[in-house]
Parts: structure tokens; C-alpha cells; sequence
């Protein structure tokens, strides 16, 4: 009972460091003891106050319970399976999560409030189902047993990976609805982002909105126009043409001499 005791008060030690560690640490340093002022409020009021009680403090609350729910669910399962290195995934809880919500996602369940209701709702009914069927194999022979638990857990968890990853591949194939257009009208319509078609041949020549792939004639790759060149490019001079006169500069004459008259 003293050994007991002892270990209890050393966890909840280790767990009040952590506590302080964590309100201290950050992109903001707070020193350990405005820290414990802070949570005893004896701190006036201050940015590291706020910082500690407004916005670290119930993060670090909730990581404390959400582990000791993470503990005490992974004490149960060992328990139940009798042994130590049992866990969700060999249960098939965590692979009948995944599947549940891929399936919410990719079935477009909820509307708008997808990622606040209907895909936790989703994941929870995901794990509940792989619970219900792991139990109901593992009691199909009359007793339940460890390793027929484990068994039925490993063979739910494998299906639901293989039904998760089916969901995904079907969601990424792409749409094979999408028509060829039949005139120019449909590839001005083509919304911006996507696969556009080219007007046929026989149209009258239009400045097609984007180039064609390799390989196909009827749609083209997203539209990526060319920019004008901005590169400058001298005028070609014209070489001198023999026939045109060429300019000589004036002969000096001697000057005429004075004639008599003049004189």
C-alpha cells in the first residue's frame, strides 16, 4: 500500500510539472513563478496573465483529460483481452473509425455541418459497429475467449481497412459524365479550373481558349495563354541600293581672276 502511495504521488508530481512546463513554454516565454502567481491569482492584471488563464490553460486541461480517458480505455481493453499490448487498432475500433468517416466524407453526409457533427457522428458509429461485430464473432462459438477476441479483431480490421481504401480510390476516379462539346459556345462556357473543349475544325477560325493535349482531339488541358514577348528587336536596316547617287563633296575651283573692265 505504501509502494502504491508512493507511485501515485510521484505521477501526480510529474503531472503538475508538465502542467507548469506547458503554461510556461511557448512562442511566448513565461517564467515558472508569474506562472504559478497567474493560477493562484495573485498576478495583476497583464499580457502573461491573460495568456495563461485565456489560452494555454484550457488547452493543457483538456490534453490532461483527454489522456487519462486515452489510460483508463486502454486499462479496460488490456483487461478485457488479458493482454498488455492490446489496443485499438487490434480491436478494429480505430479501422471502423476511419471508415465511418471517409464514408461521411465521401458520401457527402450532413451539408455544410460535415466537419462539426456528422463526421465525429460518423466515426463514432464507424467504431461502434466494429466493436458490435467484433463481439458478436468472438461469442459465435458459445464462450469468448482472449484469443478468439484478438482474432476477430484483427479479421474486422483488416475489412474495414479494405473498405476505407476502396471509398477512397472510388472518390478519386475521375467523373465520366463529361460530354465533348459540339461548337466553340461550350468551351467559352467551361468554368474556370477545368478541362475545356476545343471548337471542331469545321468551325470559322476563333482563338481557341487553350491548347490540345497530347493524345486528344476533343478536350484540352486548362487554358495557359502566352504572354507577348517582351524581348526588343531592332528594326532590319535595308542595305545600301547601288543605283542610289552618292554624295561627293564640292570641287574647289581657283578663284576667277579680275578683268579689265573692273578694273
Amino acid at each position: 500500500m505504501k509502494r502504491y502511495a508512493t507511485v501515485v504521488a510521484a505521477l501526480l508530481l510529474a503531472l503538475a510539472a508538465a502542467v507548469v512546463a506547458s503554461l510556461a513554454l511557448g512562442s511566448v516565454r513565461i517564467p515558472p513563478g508569474q506562472v504559478l502567481d497567474a493560477l493562484t491569482g495573485r498576478a495583476a492584471p497583464s499580457p502573461y496573465r491573460t495568456i495563461v488563464l485565456d489560452v494555454r490553460l484550457p488547452r493543457v486541461l483538456l490534453g490532461a483529460v483527454v489522456g487519462a480517458g486515452l489510460a483508463v480505455v486502454g486499462t479496460v481493453l488490456q483487461a478485457l483481452v488479458r493482454n498488455r499490448l492490446a489496443d485499438p487498432f487490434l480491436l478494429g475500433i480505430s479501422s471502423g473509425a476511419s471508415a465511418g468517416a471517409v464514408a461521411v466524407i465521401v458520401l457527402g453526409v450532413g451539408g455544410g455541418i460535415t466537419t462539426t457533427v456528422a463526421l465525429p457522428a460518423g466515426a463514432f458509429a464507424g467504431s461502434l459497429l466494429a466493436l458490435v461485430l467484433v463481439y458478436g464473432l468472438a461469442r459465435r462459438g458459445g464462450t469468448m475467449t482472449g484469443p478468439r477476441l484478438v482474432l476477430a479483431g484483427v479479421a474486422v480490421s483488416y475489412v474495414l481497412s479494405a473498405l476505407t481504401t476502396l471509398l477512397l480510390v472510388v472518390a478519386g476516379r475521375p467523373s465520366s459524365s463529361r460530354k465533348p462539346c459540339s461548337g466553340p459556345s461550350a468551351a467559352s462556357a467551361a468554368p474556370a479550373g477545368t478541362a475545356c473543349c476545343c471548337p471542331p475544325p469545321s468551325s470559322p477560325p476563333a482563338p481557341a481558349p487553350c491548347s490540345p493535349s497530347p493524345g486528344r482531339s476533343t478536350c484540352c488541358s486548362p487554358a495557359r495563354r502566352a504572354r507577348p514577348s517582351s524581348a526588343w528587336t531592332p528594326p532590319a536596316s535595308a542595305p545600301p541600293s547601288s543605283s542610289s547617287p552618292r554624295w561627293s563633296p564640292p570641287s574647289s575651283s581657283p578663284p576667277a581672276e579680275p578683268s579689265a573692265s573692273s578694273a
